[in-house]
């Protein structure tokens, strides 16, 4: 008979296997080839040892053949737990490598359900995605299915069911939204909104302007907030799940980390999410195997949203390491160089938020998504109307004229974010534009213009 405890250990088995198999896709994603010896050896106990190093051994070898290399099975026969199974064992494992032929590419579908498949989007070590036409909305929508098939009694169906639960729960203009969710031939699959962008982790840019960086980080907090709210933690915020649409809005995808609220063990450390290069210090040292580690919070997320901002700002993520071992050694310290954030044009008051957004203690942190939200508009600079910036410059004219006098000074104001809300430039008539410094004083009578610039 199994108990519910039994049941309880049995899932949180399956859910840290399925967490170091993320991470072992990551890897081989961000072209930092994993070792097949280093994950075996973390922590997966010895029940579910030999099942977690076949399901290794397929990913490994597609995607070898990906990148053009040969995958044979008898190269996976030095592992001794391996080579002792049956020969029956070992004709499924060459089966499924052989189905990674050519390339690795997973099955390609006309149709799946009853939406007509348009274009195949891309696909990792798991889920595949694609472009479809949703009949009943008339409008293209994705798919994201899984590749294999999945019992819906097995432990490792609750990933794709408790991602499109969780979606279902949220609304919000910085997030994806999920129109529905199925089984086809066994592999359950979401149907997701389309949104026509790049991710950020791929659009030509960081280092990105101040303002930019801010208006990016500001959109993707406020959709966390939204999820705050609900109990929802994203778990896995990084600039590959982050996707700008057709109008430069953020959107946050990709909520197959997330959990929610009292749906796990809060003590439960086997599915702390993240991506190495983005963990927070609490993610790094439930992945080392540390037993006191704090589950993952809201304040994680904001620690995610505060190494996208650190991207944004510095051109590289908060990690960089040559091994993914160094990167996570680097992650459970914190062990971030900031030097970066200490040149101009960024403000000090962004760094001041994006440093409080990376405290090491979550406790230091912004409590949720919202809070770092608010404090990233405070750094926006208020916007001006035209008519006003006319005024304003007719004004400044009109007082020059009237007086005859001297001008002693004129000063630009600037924004929390350090750039100026009014450029004010001063010429006698005939030459060309200076700073106002440059022409001061002024005579009684002379012929000056004034330009008075507001930036949008």
């Amino acid at each position: 008979m199994t108990t519910p405890q039994s049941e309880s250990s049995q899932s949180k088995t399956a859910d840290r296997a399925d967490v170091l198999l993320d991470e072992f896709e990551s890897e081989w994603e961000a072209h930092r080839p994993p070792s097949v010896h280093h994950f075996l050896d973390r922590g997966v106990p010895p029940d579910r040892r030999i099942a977690f190093l076949k399901e290794l051994i397929i990913l490994d070898a597609a995607y070898r053949r990906r990148r053009g290399e040969s995958a044979a099975l008898a190269e996976y026969l030095k592992f001794p737990e391996f080579a002792s199974l049956p020969t029956g064992e070992h004709a499924e494992v060459e089966q499924a490598i052989g189905r990674c032929v050519p390339c690795g590419d997973p099955p390609r579908y006309e149709s799946i359900g009853k939406y007509r498949v348009l274009k195949h989007l891309g696909d990792g070590g798991q889920a595949a995605a694609y472009l479809v036409f949703h009949p009943e909305l008339n409008r293209n929508v994705v798919v994201k299915i899984w590749l294999k098939p999945i019992n819906a009694d097995s432990p490792e169906y609750r990933r794709p069911s408790n991602e499109g639960q969780i979606l279902a729960r949220l609304e919000h203009e910085n997030l994806v939204r999920v129109h529905d969710a199925d089984t086809h031939h066994g592999r359950p699959f979401l149907v997701l909104e389309h949104i026509d962008g790049q991710s950020l982790g791929v659009t030509p840019g960081p280092p990105v302007p101040p303002e930019e960086a801010i208006r990016i980080a500001a959109g993707v907090a406020a959709g966390l907030g939204a999820a705050h709210a609900k109990g929802v933690f994203h778990r896995d915020v990084n600039p590959n799940n982050i996707l700008l649409d057709a109008d430069g809005r953020p959107r946050l995808i990709d909520f197959g980390m997330a959990d929610r609220r009292g749906w796990l063990d809060p003590s439960d450390t086997s599915r702390p999410g993240g991506t190495l290069a983005y963990l927070a210090p609490e993610q790094a040292r439930a992945l080392s195997g540390d037993a006191t580690a704090p589950a993952p919070t809201a304040a994680t997320d904001v620690f995610g949203v505060g190494g996208v901002l650190y991207y944004l700002l510095t051109g590289h993520p908060p990690y960089a390491r040559d091994s993914q071992k160094a990167m996570l050694a680097q992650a459970s310290r914190r062990d971030i160089d900031l030097s970066g954030l200490d040149f101009p044009p960024i403000p000090k008051a962004l760094r001041a938020v994006c440093l409080k957004a990376l405290a090491a203690a979550p406790a230091e942190r912004y409590a949720n998504g919202a809070e770092l939200a608010e404090a990233l508009r405070r750094l926006i600079p208020k916007r001006v109307n035209h008519f006003r910036r006319v005024m304003a410059t007719v004004a400044l004219t009109f007082l020059i004229a009237a007086t005859g006098g001297l001008i002693y000074g004129l000063k630009q104001t600037e924004s929390p974010t350090g750039v100026p809300i009014l450029q004010v430039r001063l010429s006698r008539l005939g030459q060309a534009d200076q700073p106002v410094s440059k022409v001061l004083p002024i005579q009684a009578g002379d012929a000056v213009q004034l330009t008075a610039k507001i930036p949008r």
